[in-house]
């Protein structure tokens, strides 16, 4: 009981931090982070395949399908992200932010059906 409390933990708290490195301004980030390059794209990629790992590895026990679940959530946060990116200043909704971070979503979906043998 006490391992999955912290991987609920770990996992929500993991949330958070995309949400805050989701509407800080852009001139926060450190300057190796190019945030009109493709650092910004694998930034994006990795964020959202750790959101759905995370949430299968949190989740796994409450779920029957928690791949699917995981998939569903991350696509559905990331995008809502991106949406909501539109009210902050300084800030853009990036068709190829979402582009990336679905990316991740589906190479952790792909990833999970290679390894566990049901591709």
């Amino acid at each position: 009981m006490k391992i999955s409390r912290t991987l609920y933990i770990l996992f929500f708290g993991w949330i958070v931090l995309v949400a805050i490195g989701s509407f800080l301004p852009p001139t926060s980030f450190p300057s190796w982070l190019d945030s009109g390059g493709n650092r910004d794209k694998v930034a994006h990629f990795a964020a959202y395949f750790f959101t759905s790992l995370l949430f299968y590895v949190a989740f796994r026990t409450r779920f029957k399908r928690t791949d699917i679940y995981a998939m569903l959530f991350a696509a559905g946060y990331g995008a809502l992200i991106e949406l909501a990116q539109l009210l902050v200043p300084g800030r853009v909704c990036s068709f190829g932010d979402l582009a990336a971070n679905l990316s991740g979503v589906l190479f952790f979906f792909v990833l999970y059906r290679i390894l566990w043998g049901k591709i």
